[in-house]
């Protein structure tokens, strides 16, 4: 019985990055993680970002069934007291966390879930000393129930909506289009048609290292364009962001976890998708799309369908759409949305329960006013 077993869940700064890969790799043939879970993230995550990374590992009788990196941060509350923070697989500021990690979870082996899980929580929940904040997302209502259970003080500081294709039972394009509304199939059909009157329209991966440069200088390009004059601007503008996803796609020579595709109509750039792959399905990480003069063309929907009849063919189980409430990811999902939310959780010192107060009656006095 596994409660007769020997488990050890410790904390470790001083770990070696080929050691770690190791014991990830060999726990991910078992589990089939999702791609922000994969080594070539956490890797590059790890060389690009985390500057003071702590591994959390569980074993049992000396095999690892459970891993997890933290960046370790401090905060100032009050102008008065530094207060620690540890943010899983995140960083704890603005600029490393543009990358945005979604599904973001313990990696944990699958026969030893729940023991794994409830150890390394009991873990944490027993550092009194090393943290006084977790930040744990986006993560979904199912992976952020356990925290709930051992972390009753925390709040919600970012939620989003998660959209799905879901691509089981479905043999092609056009049984999959059934499974959407009226309205979205005649935008797809007439977006579809007003492009071929001006020529062949072309989806191309790119397959060697420069094209990949190629495609991801001109989308670096694109997005910046497009997202100039916007609230948040272009991850593109960020050098760390920029340098992040370069390493992960100039790095992943078989195409096998990255794919950048260009959309053209004839020899005419239309824009570029970045998907991310993991062993059950695709996930669209972004793009960057010329803007259409005639809003009866849907480009977006248009480039979409098309790598989503690819991802049917290749016998992929699902292409997602991630996190994001634009209204194409709505109208191309044929499944229930699911919420993806960033939680902190907080140690009820008499500070940081005042803190929480006063954020509360803030919230209430904006929403008022």
């Amino acid at each position: 019985m596994e409660s007769t077993q020997k488990v050890v869940t410790q904390f470790d700064s001083h770990f070696s990055i080929d050691e770690l890969q190791h014991q990830w790799e060999k726990l991910s043939l078992q589990t089939k993680p999702n791609v922000y879970l994969d080594w070539r993230w956490i890797k590059t995550w790890l060389t690009v970002f985390a500057s003071k990374p702590l591994l959390l590992r569980c074993q049992l009788n000396d095999e690892t069934i459970g891993l997890a990196l933290f960046d370790q941060t401090s905060a100032r509350v009050f102008k008065c007291q530094n207060i620690q923070q540890l943010w899983l697989h995140r960083c704890g500021n603005e600029r490393a966390d543009q990358i945005w990690i979604e599904q973001n979870d313990f990696l944990l082996s699958q026969a030893h879930r729940s023991l794994a899980l409830n150890s390394m929580l009991q873990a944490l929940d027993s550092s009194t000393d090393m943290w006084q904040e977790i930040y744990i997302g986006l993560s979904d209502e199912q992976t952020l129930q356990p925290w709930l259970e051992v972390f009753p003080h925390y709040r919600c500081d970012v939620s989003a909506m998660s959209y799905l294709a879901d691509l089981q039972n479905i043999d092609d394009i056009d049984a999959y289009k059934t499974q959407l509304s009226k309205n979205t199939r005649a935008q797809i059909n007439r977006s579809i048609k007003l492009l071929s009157q001006h020529g062949k329209i072309n989806l191309e991966l790119a397959g060697d290292l420069d094209s990949k440069k190629s495609y991801f200088a001109d989308m670096a390009s694109l997005h910046k364009r497009r997202w100039a004059n916007t609230e948040f601007g272009s991850g593109f503008d960020n050098p760390l962001f920029t340098q992040f996803h370069q390493e992960l796609i100039y790095n992943d020579l078989d195409n096998s976890f990255t794919h950048l595709y260009r959309l053209s109509l004839e020899q005419t750039t239309l824009g570029y998708v970045y998907l991310l792959l993991d062993s059950h399905g695709w996930n669209f990480y972004l793009s960057a799309l010329e803007l259409n003069n005639d809003n009866k063309i849907k480009v977006g929907m248009v480039v979409h369908i098309m790598l989503i009849e690819k991802a049917i063919t290749a016998g992929q189980k699902y292409y997602n759409f991630l996190a994001g409430d634009a209204q194409y990811k709505q109208s191309l999902s044929n499944t229930l949305a699911t919420s993806e939310q960033l939680l902190c959780f907080y140690r009820p010192t008499v500070l940081l329960r005042l803190r929480e107060k006063l954020r509360q009656l803030k919230h209430v006095f904006t929403r008022s006013s």
